[in-house]
């Protein structure tokens, strides 16, 4: 059977970062076919392979294992590791990797990263693949995983130990670990900057952590860690380590595209891209001179990136040249926008909270509402859009509608600059709600209002 007919007939579908699906969906026969049609799209040659700590990901690494070596290809498995490091190592000789993680998605399901030689899968790599002709090899043995090579992870802690020596010399910083691929090497790499770590929070089980929606638990529990521990920072990162999340010495976290914007100034970048999502403060900053919006998902931003720094709202860095001395990592970083922003704080001899002063005063929040099947939010969008006389309800104000940016999802701009941004997600049976204005409480009444309204609509009831 070719790969094709397989991934046509599976339910796991490319979203905006990969390949994912509901575990059961990710048989064996499935992830056979993905491989091979992505050995098919790159040509044999060492593979590097990693996985996060869901409960399902190492029978499915077992499984890619099987699958490329029915290909004719070797495996460099580097066990449980942070996508970032296992892409720097395979970037760096050129060779092409696979990440079994579903990032930040809820634990029952899971998916496939895929990186050809020096980049990330693009929308036209997928597209290939979808129509590969290639080979699928059936019913192979998965044997027990190898015992995993850490040269990808020491290799990615050596970067940031050349490129920040003693950045946190007299630092506290408490690091929630959660259930993050990579979080030992994290808290070795931040003492090895000079930190004391407060090591705190560390699961067996498996915790979704989404960067873009902040739990109002998790915004609690930082506070609680920094009074307790009197920390000059905390930080935590999503299940695969690409996303990062930071919070000041008072236990407020920066948001996503606030870090990434802050990250990208602190690295002297004057050429920015970033998704539709990220709040106006990118424009009304003045800090680039180029600034480039993109639909949500790094394989957008990678495709306009260049040379420049590219950042998403969910805090993942992307780097196209040179910066810090650094080589480029054309993917989602966790680790250096944390620590360009407390560099940033340093030379400036202030405590993180001072740095949102640089910021133009726009506030965004964000939240989801699930289940939402992709066919019911499309639907609803589509109404929505062709009568949007209705999209004065999502506002409990009585605001004039001046715009409708249809570059992802639906993105409304009203006369008083208020915004609200309904998307559907590419990677889960999810709709995701954004708001910005110009401060957090009416931010927040918007998200709330919004949020109401839509789950009305979804229900039926318009």
């Amino acid at each position: 059977m070719r790969a094709a007919e397989v991934l046509a007939g599976s339910a796991a579908r490319f979203g905006t970062s990969g390949l994912r699906g509901k575990v059961e969906v990710l048989n064996a026969e499935t992830v056979t076919a993905a491989v091979a049609a992505f050995v098919d799209l790159c040509g044999e040659g060492p593979v590097w392979l990693g996985h996060d700590l869901r409960p399902s990901s190492p029978a499915i690494a077992a499984n890619v294992i099987a699958a490329l070596e029915a290909t004719g290809c070797s495996t460099r498995f580097c066990g449980e590791i942070a996508t970032p490091a296992l892409a720097h190592a395979a970037f760096v000789r050129r060779e092409a990797a696979i990440m079994v993680t579903g990032s930040h998605i809820p634990f029952d399901r899971n998916g496939l990263k895929f990186f050809p030689p020096e980049r990330e899968l693009s929308k036209a790599d997928e597209a290939v693949m979808l129509v590969s002709k290639a080979e699928v090899p059936l019913n192979l043995s998965p044997a027990p995983l190898p015992s995993p090579d850490r040269t990808a992870s020491r290799q990615y802690r050596q970067r940031y130990e050349a490129a920040f020596p003693d950045l946190l010399n007299g630092w506290t910083v408490a690091h929630l670990q959660h259930s993050a691929a990579g979080r030992d090497e994290l808290s070795a790499l931040l003492e090895a900057l000079g930190a004391t770590v407060l090591r705190t929070d560390r699961s067996e089980d498996f915790v979704a952590v989404d960067t873009e929606n902040i739990s109002p638990q998790m915004t609690k529990r930082a506070v609680e860690i920094v009074r307790k521990g009197g920390t000059d920072a905390a930080i935590a990162t999503d299940g695969d380590g690409d996303r990062p999340l930071l919070a000041d010495e008072t236990g407020q976290w920066f948001r996503g595209d606030a870090l990434g914007l802050l990250a990208a100034h602190a690295l002297g970048a004057t050429r920015v891209v970033t998704p539709v999502t990220t709040t106006s403060a990118a424009e009304l900053s003045g800090f680039f001179d180029t600034l480039t919006r993109t639909r949500v998902g790094s394989p957008y931003v990678i495709e306009k990136l260049g040379n420049g720094v590219g950042f998403e709202a969910n805090g993942g860095l992307l780097t196209g040249g040179t910066f810090s001395g650094l080589t480029p990592l054309p993917t989602r970083d966790s680790v250096l926008p944390i620590l360009a922003v407390i560099r940033l704080a340093r030379e400036r001899d202030v405590p993180l909270s001072a740095l949102r002063d640089l910021l133009p005063s726009r506030h965004t929040q964000s939240g989801l509402l699930r289940p939402v099947e992709a066919i019911q939010a499309a639907e609803m969008l589509e109404k929505l859009e062709a009568r949007s006389s209705h999209a004065s309800a999502l506002h409990p104000a009585d605001i004039a509608l001046t715009d409708i940016d249809t570059t992802d999802g639906l993105r409304f701009m009203f006369s008083d600059r208020s915004i609200i941004h309904l998307r559907p997600s590419g990677n889960a049976p999810e709709l995701r709600l954004y708001t910005e204005d110009n401060t957090a409480d009416t931010a927040q009444a918007l998200l709330s209002h919004a949020m109401n309204t839509t789950r009305a609509w979804l229900e039926g009831r318009w």
